[in-house]
């Protein structure tokens, strides 16, 4: 569908950018309604995971599993 051409790239790129300027917002109303700075990247982190895990499940070609060798070099980054 968009991968032929690279429109699904300038896709994703266009809804980062989207949702990077909208994070204040959330942040905004994070902080209303008492939390703070961690509670904040708490929820950041919690929605990036879950879409992560949406991406993964929904493409047949991604394996979430690693190689050892690959495993050592995450560590020592």
């Amino acid at each position: 569908m968009f991968k032929r051409d690279g429109r699904l790239g300038a896709f994703c790129i266009v809804l980062s950018a989207v949702l990077f300027g909208i994070m204040p917002l959330f942040t905004r109303i994070v902080y209303r309604y008492g939390g703070n700075a961690c509670t904040a990247v708490f929820g950041r982190f919690l929605i990036g995971s879950a879409v992560a895990l949406l991406v993964i499940a929904a493409s047949p070609k991604l394996s979430p599993r690693i190689s050892a060798p690959q495993m050592r070099r995450i560590m020592v980054l």
